[in-house]
């Protein structure tokens, strides 16, 4: 069971990891795709890769499941 602490850290987590995936990546590839929609398409595919990568090498030892 989570402490309040806990899930407080899994919710800014959350957080963190839906802006990058849906509004920093997204951005990012539709100004590197010359503002096009496929760049938003492309952004988002990479934003949610790195988004798991990064709960697998650093999110997901901020939390402790009992």
């Amino acid at each position: 069971m989570l402490n309040h602490n806990e899930k407080i850290m899994l919710a800014i987590i959350m957080l963190f990891y839906s802006i990058l995936s849906f509004v920093i990546c997204p951005f990012i590839g539709y100004e590197l795709l010359k503002k096009t929609k496929e760049g938003i398409t492309y952004g988002m595919i990479v934003g949610c890769i790195l988004s798991i990568i990064l709960w697998y090498k650093i999110g997901q030892h901020k939390i402790k499941v009992e």
